[in-house]
């Protein structure tokens, strides 16, 4: 662990202790103190934004009800303001990575999910309760992307249960031992070295090296998530899985299904599904999507071509859902046989598109 993690774990234990020692009256507005006084240490710029953000879209997604035009200016305040520090962040000075220790891409998707729930109707006012929810410090750095509905219900359902405990003790410990011996040593250190020492710089081996990268990312990315949903867990509320052995799926569809599935999710309800409702074309809906997904990672155009490489994927990989027929595609050999098809989809991705960016580059000069 880097010295921020450390304080980021010390941070979440004092939390869980606290929000069962303290008064019931006091022990979720403790969590949410915390977890300001923590943003306020690593990042008082972030704790102003978060703070300015979550008011403007708390008092405008209810005032939204009556000034409906309010809805996509806030949405647009909320992407565009994402938009405009990631790339700060990527292309800019130094000074805007004082907002790195925000889960910025997190707590964008949060507040536009809030923001279209509370006009819909289906979330009541209750200033209180979303304070709680904008400062949950377990999902704000790394997710997952947790619905207010789910959140709010299980901060009134939430009580000790030793069994719940144990369950969240053993998914944190699973959760850094992902993390630090897995992807860090195993993935990061031996198998990166033995990969620069024996193979020629070619397709194939780009190919090797972006497997080792979707190998660490997965081994990082839902180590954080098991800390993070075992720490939620142990302070008695349960956020949403965003794993589901992802490597395991028979085609893209349900690798997408698998693999970060609150973000899945979330473009399903937010973008795809409204997409499609107005144009009634799946593959630019689709395609919109992955590229929504696509800058959710970083705002540059390799994540474009990324987002557009996936989306061909999931359109070739529908057409090919309803042309099968034979009994043969219901075997065992041809789901073991999907599943490296699909994997092998996935690891080209990096490669080929790096590949279509230096023929781009080479047409351009």
């Amino acid at each position: 662990m880097t010295s921020f993690h450390q304080y980021q774990f010390l941070a979440l234990v004092i939390i869980a202790v606290l929000a069962w020692l303290l008064p019931k009256r006091w022990q979720l507005h403790s969590i949410s103190i915390i977890t300001m006084a923590l943003v306020a240490w690593s990042s008082l710029e972030s704790l102003m934004l978060l703070t300015v953000s979550s008011i403007f879209v708390f008092l405008g997604a209810h005032a939204a009800k009556k000034i409906s035009i309010l809805v996509p200016v806030l949405i647009c305040y909320c992407g565009l303001q994402y938009l405009l520090i990631s790339s700060m962040q990527l292309y800019g000075d130094e000074s805007w990575q004082a907002f790195s220790f925000l889960g910025l891409a997190y707590y964008t998707c949060r507040n536009i999910h809030y923001v279209i729930e509370a006009f819909t109707g289906r979330i009541q006012p209750n200033i209180v309760a979303f304070w709680h929810y904008q400062f949950f410090l377990p999902v704000l750095v790394t997710g997952p992307i947790n619905r207010y509905q789910n959140f709010h219900r299980e901060c009134q359902r939430r009580r000790w249960d030793p069994k719940s405990a144990s369950l969240s003790l053993n998914r944190i410990v699973i959760g850094y031992a992902k993390i630090v011996i897995l992807a860090n040593y195993f993935v990061a250190a031996k198998l990166a070295e033995v990969l620069d020492g024996s193979v020629t710089p070619s397709f194939a081996y780009e190919f090797l090296i972006s497997a080792k990268d979707w190998l660490y990312l997965y081994l990082q990315f839902s180590g954080w998530s098991d800390i993070a949903i075992g720490f939620s867990l142990l302070m008695g509320i349960k956020v949403e899985e965003n794993f589901n052995k992802p490597y395991l799926a028979t085609n893209l569809i349900e690798f997408w299904q698998r693999w970060h599935i609150t973000l899945s999710n979330w473009c399903k309800d937010y973008v795809f599904t409204p997409v499609l409702a107005v144009t009634r074309k799946p593959f630019l809906a689709v395609t919109i999507a992955m590229a929504t997904m696509g800058l959710w990672h970083e705002v540059s155009i390799y994540y474009l071509m990324w987002g557009a490489y996936h989306a061909t994927g999931i359109a070739v990989c529908r057409i090919f859902q309803n042309w099968k027929t034979h009994q043969v595609f219901e075997s065992t050999c041809w789901g073991n046989f999907s599943r490296v098809l699909t994997f092998s989809f996935i690891i080209a991705g990096a490669p080929i598109i790096a590949t279509i960016e230096k023929i781009l580059l080479g047409f351009s000069l």
